[in-house]
């Protein structure tokens, strides 16, 4: 199973590979229900932090699930960026966040769809090969870009964003444990991140933001 540890960061066990993925409904709230308080947050954001002078997307090359490299802060062609840092083999929050990802982009509508793009940034790459994240993300959606390679290099780029990951306890099957912090961030068309998301946030709340946040992206 996966847990919060005192610093608020996810411990996913490493047991399991794609097991977690029959939980995605479980992990998704599944409904269309209307956000909170729509743009009862600074920038006009329902669950989402609007960032001021946010982080830029880190400048790295990793390789994506075709085994083609691929520059971050460069390859991407929509004007919105959503990035998440996960690992396959993790059971359940990392494919339920991923799935709410989904449901929400779908959801909107509009263009919404079209001008974003969600990439998912492996934090246990010796595991996660192209082939193996090709076929994660065919599950959850074949849309979404997802990138492994140098274990240093994605986490010098983790911390850019401060966002932490570890490997931690091994587990009697032989595999381990990796904690790792859980936000999501959106990037605008100037490859800023412009707003922050929390683990929890609903697939309404999601949608509502998603509409927000390229509502505020350059024509």
């Amino acid at each position: 199973m996966a847990e919060l540890n005192r610093r608020g960061l996810l411990r996913c066990s490493g047991a399991g590979a794609l097991a977690g993925l029959g939980l995605l409904a479980s992990c998704s709230d599944g409904q269309d229900n209307p956000p909170a308080v729509l743009g009862s947050r600074a920038g006009g954001y329902v669950a989402g932090t609007a960032l001021t002078d946010g982080p830029p997307l880190p400048d790295i090359t990793l390789t994506d699930q075709d085994g083609k490299p691929f520059r971050l802060a460069h390859d991407v062609k929509t004007p919105v960026t959503l990035v998440f840092f996960g690992y396959t083999h993790c059971p359940d929050i990392c494919p339920g966040i991923l799935a709410d990802l989904a449901s929400a982009r779908s959801r909107a509508g509009g263009e919404v769809p079209a001008k974003t793009t969600v990439v998912l940034i492996s934090t246990d790459p010796p595991r996660d090969t192209p082939k193996v994240m090709r076929e994660y993300l065919k599950r959850i959606d074949e849309s979404f870009i997802g990138l492994t390679g140098d274990l240093e290099t994605i986490t010098k780029a983790g911390a850019q964003l401060g966002i932490t990951m570890e490997q931690t306890t091994k587990l009697p099957s032989g595999g381990y444990e990796i904690t790792h912090g859980t936000q999501v961030y959106g990037f605008g068309a100037d490859r800023k991140a412009q707003v922050l998301w929390s683990q929890g946030t609903s697939v309404a709340d999601y949608k509502a933001d998603f509409t927000t946040l390229v509502g505020k992206q350059p024509t």
